[in-house]
């Protein structure tokens, strides 16, 4: 008998679909967020309303994070066919600041 869950043509069709849904899914969201940071200059994303007790964006801040949105939105296109990558290129160096805890 062997230990261990039992892995079946089903739960591998369910994976493989729900990695494809969960990587569609994340481009769309990259999309929106790209258009939205496009839209807004540096002064705007600094003056956005504050939460209780949390501090407004540095520039750099605002810096770093149009840059993992413009990495990801590159990745995105490349995913789409619209364009291709010339160069190997690490699209974590930018993301891993805004990853958060655990990643």
């Amino acid at each position: 008998m062997a230990i261990g869950l039992y892995v079946g043509k089903s739960d591998l069709d369910f994976a493989a679909g729900r990695a494809a849904q969960s990587i569609s899914n994340a481009f769309t969201q990259v999309r929106a967020l790209k258009a939205y940071l496009d839209a807004k200059t540096t002064a705007e994303l600094q003056a956005l309303e504050l939460a209780a007790g949390t501090v407004a964006y540095t520039s750099g801040e605002v810096a770093s994070l149009k840059s993992a949105v413009n990495d990801l939105d590159q990745l995105r296109t490349i995913y789409e066919g619209a364009t291709a990558l010339p160069a190997a290129k690490d699209f974590r160096a930018f993301v891993k600041l805004i990853l958060g805890v655990g990643f």
